[in-house]
């Protein structure tokens, strides 16, 4: 039986007497190389897919927990809200009542701690009420009492206020200083007074109603 070598069958196939077969390498490696190519070409490809699938999953992940983080964080936020009840508990250094601070200066505050003023079609605005011992609306009816307000929880423009006027023996016959305050927004407001060198912090949770 005659069995033709690799050498007689290219040379047939040389000749156009043989057609090549598919899948087969007639004494080269053509098909093998080429093969081999598009596999290593279709393993990147499936590499590039799956980071960029991985991407687009981690930036979903992100934007899913900025958006459950943004929606907690007003329940979170606990307000520290100056609560009361304040000239009872100061030992007789201020007059009886809702005075929050010292005899050197005092503030008048809601003893829950929350500020609801006019409301908010108002932008919150209500008066506030300082005592400091000593003070003497005939002598000084419009005091340098300066009050500025910052929120705690979220950013805003500043709280604002008016110009301090006076109280005419408003507490225990004695003069008090009077000024608005307004509130751009709801939440928790860090409220200080200073007056004569004296300082005075205190926290108000501002809201449209009192919480029942």
């Amino acid at each position: 039986m005659f069995i033709p070598s690799a050498t007689t069958a290219r040379g047939a196939l040389a000749a156009g007497r043989v057609a090549p077969q598919e899948g087969r390498a007639l004494g080269g490696p053509f098909c093998f190389s080429d093969t081999r190519v598009a596999m290593r070409f279709s393993r990147t490809r499936r590499r590039r897919l799956k980071a960029r699938v991985a991407m687009r999953l981690h930036g979903a992940l992100l934007l899913v927990l900025a958006s459950l983080s943004a929606h907690a964080a007003p329940d979170a936020y606990q307000c520290p809200r100056t609560v009361g009840p304040h000239g009872a508990s100061s030992g007789g250094a201020l007059p009886e009542g809702p005075w929050y601070g010292s005899s050197a200066l005092a503030v008048a505050l809601p003893v829950d701690g929350y500020w609801t003023g006019t409301g908010p079609e108002n932008d919150f605005r209500g008066k506030l009420f300082w005592w400091s011992h000593g003070y003497d609306a005939h002598r000084d009816p419009y005091p340098a009492l300066v009050v500025e307000g910052h929120r705690l929880d979220a950013e805003s423009k500043p709280a604002s206020t008016s110009r301090t006027t006076n109280v005419l023996g408003s507490t225990r016959g004695m003069d008090g200083m009077l000024h608005l305050i307004t509130f751009p927004a709801e939440g928790c407001w860090k409220v200080t007074g200073r007056y004569r060198g004296q300082s005075l912090d205190f926290v108000l949770e501002v809201v449209g109603s009192r919480p029942e």
